[in-house]
């Protein structure tokens, strides 16, 4: 009987240990606490920001200012290494309220870029002009990796105008730029963006 006490006083001792060592445990969560925006920083490029782009992007002498004038393109900066590409498509959501656009590097078909942005009303019923999007993301993906090159959403700062849509051709011009994190998680600052896109 003695022995089955001391059995059961020794696992009831295990079982009190346990529960205060997971009990204990710090929970990191962020119920409660206001959504922070991150303010686009003055200059956020750095030699390893760049470095890394580069890397993972080579200079392509495909993009250049004169191409972007072509029909259906997207182009941006980082630093000074301009990126582009084709549009090969773009959607616009069944209430009106969004689009996405995308299409591939001119540099590698391994790159490619994709944005999406939100309206408060459905704007695509009329012609527009410098209509501002109230939400946007950015991925400027990587078939070959794991990750995106870069990538931007909430709560990111990002921005994105439709300088003209026309609901007849269902083209739209505009510009784009904000802040985005890169495969290392440092923020980088796109600047200059340009799109060319028809629904």
């Amino acid at each position: 009987m003695k022995k089955e006490l001391s059995h059961i006083k020794t696992f009831l001792l295990i079982l009190c240990t346990l529960t205060v060592w997971l009990g204990c445990k710090k929970e990191y969560s962020l119920e409660g606490n206001p959504l922070q925006i991150i303010p686009i920083p003055a200059d956020t490029t750095s030699a390893r920001d760049t470095a890394g782009i580069a890397m993972a992007f080579p200079y392509c002498n495909t993009c250049s200012y004169s191409n972007m004038a072509a029909e259906l393109t997207w182009s941006f900066k980082i630093d000074t290494s301009l990126f582009c590409g084709n549009v090969t498509n773009g959607v616009i959501s069944p209430d009106g309220k969004g689009m996405t656009f995308f299409g591939p590097s001119a540099c590698s078909r391994n790159y490619g870029l994709i944005i999406t942005a939100f309206f408060n009303d459905a704007v695509f019923t009329m012609d527009q002009n410098h209509l501002v999007a109230t939400h946007v993301t950015l991925q400027f993906y990587d078939h070959t990796g794991t990750s995106d090159i870069l990538q931007s959403k909430p709560p990111l700062v990002f921005a994105l105008i439709f300088d003209t849509y026309s609901k007849f051709t269902k083209q739209a011009t505009g510009s784009f730029n904000g802040s985005a994190l890169n495969k290392a998680g440092d923020l980088v600052a796109i600047k200059a963006g340009r799109f060319r896109v028809r629904f």
